[in-house]
């Protein structure tokens, strides 16, 4: 756990760019889901 400072960064997004990072989201887990079942396929 990191020690308790008294200050803290809070950064808001526009919609645009929360959707933005969303999909980008999205996208990253689609290729890890793919890669996990190469990986699982790969075992048998």
């Amino acid at each position: 756990m990191r020690e308790r400072v008294d200050y803290d960064v809070y950064y808001k997004a526009r919609k645009e760019e929360a959707e933005e990072i969303i999909h980008d989201a999205e996208e990253f887990v689609g290729r890890v889901s793919e890669a996990l079942k190469k990986v699982l396929e790969s075992d048998r």
